[in-house]
């Protein structure tokens, strides 16, 4: 059988796909080969998908939320057309959507060709290109309840986000040769410049109470990666083995990482928020304030209710006031584990395994 795969969330579209070709079914992936238009470096979903094996077809479109510019209508046309002779030439009897623009003309080309697909909405309110081919697909998955109420009843199934069994147990590591608390700083997948400048004002004074890991991402055009890695080479060297830093943690090391720290500090986008309840870790959460309907503060305001993370909003925040929030939120944190039963309640085991079944009935 052969299977495209698309949409914005990779890190759980792969886990389906890893198990798909496992089974020994053909697997292609259409998504973003760079971090974002007119930026070389290349993007973590491209690293991953082609370090795993899978081929790779960079599909190029527009976006069509929140923007006025012809131009990226026009590019929607063109991803389109790109996506239509793809799909011509791979001949696949399956597509597998996991949202976002990029989805968008692959879903359309295919739904021209009558091949059948699947969509994944790992939003708690429900992503603008799953709303509008619902209609079309054999059948809509869920992470949340709430997301329900935009798609058809009689082909809606909640099953939570896919995530690797091995995440589960992830296992804890000794990365550091001291007993101080371990941050993660996760700036979503691409990394987050707003949050890389943050810690970049403070890092001193951070490494002298805590142990770093830090995912900046790589893109060209911040320089976020290389200027902090300087910065560290400038430290003391008790304080550079405090501080393990990298564009992008992949897999394995992610689980055992994630695993291993304290608490978290991240973007709040539906993965993560994901993983630090199948984790029970907490978390300080910094919302992107332009993400779609606001989904990425609803996700973090989620984990507050929780009980198991702070919130901050960009606006007006500096190295300092989260240097001072960390303090406080280490201060409270065996409060914070006291409710990270209540998050790992909520979520799913085996999302991945129930979209296969569905998947190969269908074949």
């Amino acid at each position: 059988m052969k299977i495209v795969f698309t949409g914005g969330h990779h890190n759980s579209a792969l886990v389906v796909a890893l198990l798909l070709k496992k089974k020994g079914h053909k697997v292609f992936w259409f998504g973003h080969k760079h971090t974002m238009q007119r930026e070389k470096s290349l993007s973590a979903e491209y690293l991953e998908i082609r370090g795993n094996n899978i081929p790779f077809f960079e599909i190029k479109t527009g976006k069509f939320y929140k923007t006025y510019n012809i131009s990226q209508f026009f590019k929607i046309i063109f991803g389109f057309f790109q996506s239509l002779s793809l799909l011509l030439r791979i001949k696949p009897d399956f597509i597998v959507s996991f949202g976002s623009y990029v989805a968008f003309p692959v879903v359309l080309a295919g739904i021209l060709l009558k091949i059948p697909f699947l969509v994944h909405e790992q939003t708690m309110q429900a992503g603008l290109t799953n709303r509008l081919v619902a209609c079309f697909a054999k059948k809509i998955f869920i992470t949340w309840q709430s997301s329900s109420k935009f798609f058809p009843k009689n082909k809606t199934e909640l099953i939570g986000l896919p995530i690797k069994r091995d995440f589960f147990s992830g296992q804890k590591m000794s990365l550091f040769k001291n007993s101080l608390q371990t941050i993660f700083i996760i700036g979503g997948k691409q990394g987050s410049h707003l949050i890389n400048c943050l810690v970049e004002e403070v890092l001193p004074q951070l490494l002298s109470k805590y142990n770093l890991i830090h995912q900046t991402g790589r893109i060209e055009k911040t320089g976020d990666f290389e200027r902090l890695l300087k910065k560290k080479n400038l430290l003391s060297p008790d304080l550079q083995e405090r501080y393990l830093i990298k564009p992008y943690f992949f897999g394995e090391e992610m689980t055992n990482l994630l695993s291993s720290a304290d608490f978290v500090i991240s973007r709040s986008g539906a993965h993560i928020i994901y993983e630090l309840c199948v984790l029970g870790k907490p978390a300080i959460l910094i919302p992107i304030s332009w993400s779609y309907k606001h989904e990425q503060l609803i996700n973090a305001l989620m984990l507050k209710k929780l009980g198991i993370a702070e919130v901050l909003m960009e606006k007006g925040l500096t190295g300092l006031i989260l240097l001072k929030i960390i303090d406080n939120f280490f201060c409270n944190i065996k409060k914070q584990y006291k409710n990270v039963s209540e998050a790992k309640k909520i979520v799913f085991k085996d999302a991945a395994e129930r979209m296969v079944s569905f998947i190969e009935k269908k074949n």
